[in-house]
């Protein structure tokens, strides 16, 4: 009687140490998940806005090349205003520096008029002959050249096109 109470309390001691060493174990293993977790949130963010550059540059660069593309057409002389406008159209102002959204203002100055005329024709036509696919096209040209193109005609026909083409919203 007098020793049974003596193992017992050595083995909870002996269960207490281990239950405090193994909670210790844990609570370092639980320190390092949790630095590890914050690591990998890092690494991720870093990928993500190293991607957001990577398109942004790539963008910046298709801008410039489309740019390019339209002043050689536009020197050349051998291509119609909406030919350029096409490709003028995929240039985003935003992304060139002041000499390039100076050229780029000059192009649009020269060469959306002209489009815009010659879309906006093709796409009323489109519209009267109810072709709503290319009408559609054309006259969201225009609108992306200049919305107040004809007195806002353009804007007009252009939902009405897709209006015909079932899209009413």
């Amino acid at each position: 009687f007098l020793v049974a109470p003596a193992v017992n309390q050595s083995r909870s001691e002996r269960l207490d140490s281990q239950m405090r060493e193994d909670s210790e174990q844990i609570n370092s293993l639980e320190a390092q998940v949790s630095a590890q977790t914050r690591t990998l949130y890092n690494y991720r963010t870093a990928g993500e806005e190293t991607e957001a550059d990577a398109q942004q540059a790539q963008n910046t660069a298709n801008s410039y090349e489309n740019l390019m593309t339209v002043s050689e057409q536009y020197n050349s002389g051998e291509y119609t205003n909406a030919t350029m406008a096409d490709t003028l159209l995929n240039v985003n102002r935003d992304h060139l520096g002041d000499n390039g959204k100076a050229l780029c203002d000059e192009l649009r100055d020269s060469i959306y008029p002209g489009a815009c005329d010659s879309y906006f024709s093709s796409g009323t036509e489109a519209l009267a002959s109810e072709d709503y696919e290319t009408a559609i096209e054309d006259l969201g040209k225009v609108v992306r050249m200049d919305q107040s193109y004809n007195s806002g005609q353009a804007v007009y026909n252009l939902a009405q096109a897709y209006q015909g083409n079932g899209d009413n919203e």
